[in-house]
């Protein structure tokens, strides 16, 4: 597995390391994304013909909500081609990372995106969706079909 850390922007260089960068590695021929820390990976995938997935695994958080974020912003995206995010590993979710994903799906909205999430019922999840009523306004697929 080959490994680059990349500096968050703005973050200020003379900072210690440990607090200023995230780990970006391919591994498995997949692009993967490591918030500072460690709480939060991303690893991206390709979904069908044209579609992203991102799958989540970890928390996401008032910290890594910034990597969340950072991820879905460099994303080409674009009408027709689908992005799907997978939260089925992820074991914590608070009102920051909650945010993350509303403006993921108001950046995918606004670009003419479909986007879709994966969050079995239960889940940590899936749970703050529901006391927020976001069940309601996100598209979500099941599990036998996430990864079509």
């Amino acid at each position: 597995m080959s490994s680059t850390t990349i500096g968050i922007p703005g973050a200020d260089s003379d900072a210690p390391a440990s607090h200023d960068t995230r780990r970006h590695a391919m591994v498995d021929g997949h692009d993967e994304v490591t918030s500072p820390g460690g709480a939060l990976r991303i690893t991206t995938r390709t979904l069908g013909v044209d579609g992203t997935l991102l799958v989540l695994t970890g928390r996401v958080d008032a910290v890594t909500a910034v990597t969340l974020r950072e991820r879905v912003a460099a994303l080409e995206l674009e009408g027709g081609a689908r992005l799907r995010i997978d939260l089925r590993q992820v074991d914590f979710l608070d009102s920051a990372g909650l945010a993350a994903l509303v403006q993921a799906h108001r950046r995918c909205g606004a670009s003419g995106t479909p986007i879709d999430f994966v969050a079995p019922r239960g889940s940590a999840p899936w749970r703050v969706f529901d006391l927020t009523r976001f069940d309601e306004i996100f598209d979500f697929v099941t599990e036998d079909e996430a990864d079509r």
